[in-house]
């Protein structure tokens, strides 16, 4: 994992390449390093914003969310979630 800052309160994180038998974002330990990471130097609590097109999805009912004009990753629609504890972060991070 390798971390840039861009600007005064904004960080660029670049994880290693995936390759045909390991994947990052599915490496339990990448996961929680790069969690761990931002909830240490990042905003807290910090805010995921999920894309999605069509319906909201389920599993994101269960969390308290606002909908927002961002849609990251050409979904069509977007919303936000605080997330507020460091094990929130995993989540949103795949």
């Amino acid at each position: 994992m390798q971390v840039s800052q861009v600007a005064y309160d904004r960080f660029r994180l670049e994880l290693p390449a995936a390759d045909a038998t390991w994947r990052p974002l599915a490496d339990p330990e990448t996961l929680a390093e790069t969690a761990a990471w931002l909830w240490a130097f990042g905003p807290s609590p910090l805010i995921a914003v999920v894309g999605y097109d069509k319906d909201t999805p389920k599993w994101l009912t269960s969390w308290k969310s606002r909908a927002v004009r961002f849609a990251p990753g050409g979904a069509s629609a977007g919303a936000a979630v605080v997330a507020g504890r460091p094990s929130d972060v995993n989540v949103f991070i795949v």
